[in-house]
């Protein structure tokens, strides 16, 4: 009597995953960057994880399994809410790709008129040229060298990239959330204003109800300030609690990546912008310098 209880159970655990199964289809979801991780799924909420290493900020894609009758998902990132999205079936993803590329395939005809017509127009300079070639004789390559460049820059110089990478700029970063009032949130960037700097208000994610982004509208002047969605921050100073000013050196924005960054200071608490530089300048004399920089423009 107990085997065929058992073996009803183990049929009926069978067939309700392969009903299961059956309801759910793969799907694509965004994901802030290529190294974030399924954590777990819950329903319609997708919950995902950083990783330790470093990785190009770039939106990303991944799969997911999900039931066949959720049309889009809430994503959180390390327990805070990233965004709402609409998922997109495999299929579908895959066949928008196969049709993008197709809107950009040449035409075998326009080709072959490409061609026809470079080897015209080839022919052509070589034709020009030859009627010049004679004067190349008559030409002092180092007079022209001269007059085309100073004495001290006759190499070509290139852009080195690396070296702009290098070459870190001065960032303040306040971290707030939709707890914080409004007052201190406009306290905070009003000052930053008057300061020649990177300054970025940092949220760490996006409620459910978007209630933080409609608090973001109601402070005074925010149009002249940039606020961020990046929980990376959050996490690479360790901010269990907000406000928080942190000060960093950081690539150009052009070159922004959080991994990059130099994370200098950290002040907790409800105070003020020229507050918080006072308390790093005891330690810091770039940040004593912009304290007082701060201080003379009131």
């Amino acid at each position: 009597m107990l085997h065929r209880i058992s073996v009803s159970i183990i049929a009926l655990l069978f067939a309700y995953s392969f009903a299961f199964a059956e309801d759910t289809h793969k799907v694509s979801i965004e994901i802030p960057t290529p190294c974030h991780k399924v954590d777990k799924i819950d329903g319609n909420k997708v919950y995902l994880k950083s990783s330790d290493k470093q990785c190009i900020q770039v939106i990303s894609r991944t799969y997911i399994d999900i039931h066949k009758e959720i049309t889009s998902v809430y994503t959180y990132v390390d327990g805070a809410m990233w965004k709402e999205q609409k998922v997109m079936p495999v299929e579908d993803s895959v066949m928008a790709v196969k049709t993008d590329i197709k809107k950009f395939m040449p035409n075998p005809e326009d080709l072959e008129r490409v061609r026809q017509f470079e080897s015209l127009k080839r022919q052509e300079h070589i034709e020009n040229a030859k009627k010049y070639e004679h004067l190349k004789d008559n030409v002092n390559i180092d007079k022209v060298q001269d007059v085309a460049l100073p004495q001290n820059k006759k190499q070509t110089t290139k852009i080195d990239i690396a070296a702009l990478q290098n070459e870190k700029q001065k960032y303040i970063f306040y971290l707030f959330s939709k707890s914080i009032p409004n007052i201190a949130v406009e306290s905070v960037f009003n000052q930053s204003k008057k300061l020649d700097i990177n300054f970025y208000g940092v949220l760490r994610g996006i409620d459910k109800e978007r209630v933080v982004l409609e608090k973001v509208k109601g402070i005074k002047g925010f149009e002249e300030i940039t606020v961020k969605v990046n929980p990376l921050i959050f996490k690479a100073v360790g901010a269990q609690m907000v406000p928080a000013i942190v000060y960093a050196y950081c690539p150009p924005p052009a070159m922004f990546r959080t991994a990059d960054c130099e994370w200098k200071y950290v002040v907790y608490g409800d105070i003020s912008l020229l507050g918080a530089l006072e308390v790093m300048g005891r330690h810091d004399s770039e940040a004593q310098r912009l304290y007082e920089e701060l201080l003379n423009a009131f």
